[in-house]
């Protein structure tokens, strides 16, 4: 990863009569040590199904990817594949297992459960609480289909335990129940073949949307599916609000690129202004809001490109920039950034060198604070281009053109200017 600030710290697990070590994210679950739950998921498996002969595991919803190395390294033949639908995770999960000789080990960005990777021997997952109930039960659905005649390890919270068990009903049996204070690991052996209802669409996104909603934006009606797991699916959130005659009422140009689009609205939103419709594409290091929003854009009869990254630092791709591959580069930026971002002030300097076309438009909307660091970093630190550049090169800047403040929330639209180098005496 070539984003700042993103790995936290590294952890070590004695396992399997070695030890392994992690590097963990505080943008990721469990970023300062390894949970609870994921160890004795762990402990369970060596105990339970340690004699197996695993030919194919999964983790599913890797995170930093503890359980699948750990797996990876308890079968050190097996295929392990490592899933989540978090491109920070990823990455995390890859390096991870690199850095522990897990060669047969392959992280993957995924909603659900990657079934075509399949059939699994093990599935092993620390499931996620906080996903909405029907996604829960369809994951676990999904991966009781996913490993015929296998074996599952689950560790849930213990409110979410009796969902996770009916979900299992007549699709697994149960062979062991382990229950701490906090959470329940469960170990079952699924079904000769067990079948997913509803099934899932081909993006993986059927069982995340949760309704039909209208939202007044721009001066339009924009009707979205929202999607359990992402925030904001009943209200415009102030930051939106913010930046909304930004997003709606600048011109952009013809090729745009919006980083985090949440539910949609923003994508919808531009593609509904007057004028020319742009070509869009969503980027994030969430899945479910790239996927969520091209839904909603094709819905609103606008096909839309999607950009999964651990960061919009990444988003750029390897390689010096320079001025012939301008062409190529986005007319606007429109990034919004939250919490779990990481300190993304950092690297808007690389983006827009990297992203931007001459005169092209950043929109930064986020919390006050961070807006205000990224523009101090876009004012204090030249960018690449301008760094290494020379005679008869471009150097970039921005010049702010508008500034709107929400309730702590501020939106700001930035030119890019180049202006020409001039050479030494």
């Amino acid at each position: 990863m070539r984003a700042h600030g993103l790995l936290h710290k590294r952890v070590v697990l004695p396992w399997a009569g070695g030890s392994l070590q992690f590097w963990l994210s505080q943008s990721l679950f469990s970023g300062d040590d390894i949970d609870t739950g994921t160890r004795a998921l762990l402990d369970t498996v060596a105990e339970r199904l340690g004699d197996l002969p695993v030919r194919r595991a999964l983790d599913l919803g890797s995170g930093s990817g503890v359980i699948g190395v750990a797996l990876s390294r308890l079968w050190p033949r097996a295929q392990v594949i490592l899933s989540d639908r978090d491109a920070l995770a990823v990455a995390v999960s890859a390096l991870n297992a690199r850095e522990n000789d897990g060669f047969r080990a392959t992280a993957i960005g995924c909603l659900g459960v990657p079934a075509a990777r399949g059939p699994f021997d093990l599935i092993a997952a620390n499931l996620p609480a906080k996903v909405g109930e029907p996604v829960l039960r369809l994951l676990v659905r999904q991966a009781a289909a996913a490993a015929p005649e296998g074996h599952l390890a689950l560790v849930v919270i213990r409110p979410r335990q009796d969902l996770v068990e009916r979900a299992l009903q007549g699709r697994a049996r149960i062979l062991h129940r382990r229950e701490l204070r906090a959470h329940t690991v469960l170990v079952a052996e699924t079904a000769t073949a067990a079948p997913v209802d509803p099934p899932p669409g081909q993006d993986g996104l059927a069982a995340y949307l949760r309704g039909d909603a209208e939202f007044r934006y721009g001066g339009h009606a924009v009707r979205l599916w929202t999607a359990w797991g992402l925030p904001d699916f009943d209200a415009v959130p102030y930051s939106l609000r913010a930046a909304e005659p930004l997003v709606c009422g600048s011109d952009l140009g013809p090729r745009v690129l919006i980083w985090n689009p949440g539910q949609g609205l923003t994508a919808c939103g531009l593609a509904a202004a007057e004028g020319a419709r742009p070509a869009i594409t969503v980027g994030s290091r969430d899945l479910l809001q790239i996927e969520t929003a091209r839904h909603n854009l094709r819905r609103n009869g606008v096909a839309a490109a999607g950009l999964h990254a651990p960061s919009i630092a990444d988003a750029t791709g390897p390689g010096p920039r320079c001025s012939a591959r301008f062409s190529a580069r986005y007319s606007a930026v429109v990034a919004t950034h939250g919490e779990t971002d990481g300190p993304w002030w950092r690297w808007m300097p690389e983006a827009v060198d990297a992203l931007l076309a001459p005169s092209g438009r950043l929109l930064l909307i986020g919390s006050s604070t961070p807006v205000d660091r990224a523009l101090r970093s876009l004012r204090e630190q030249r960018s690449p281009g301008e760094r290494h550049a020379s005679r008869g090169h471009a150097a970039t800047g921005m010049a702010k053109e508008q500034d709107r403040r929400r309730r702590g929330y501020r939106a700001v639209l930035l030119q890019r200017r180049v202006r020409q180098q001039r050479s030494p005496e």
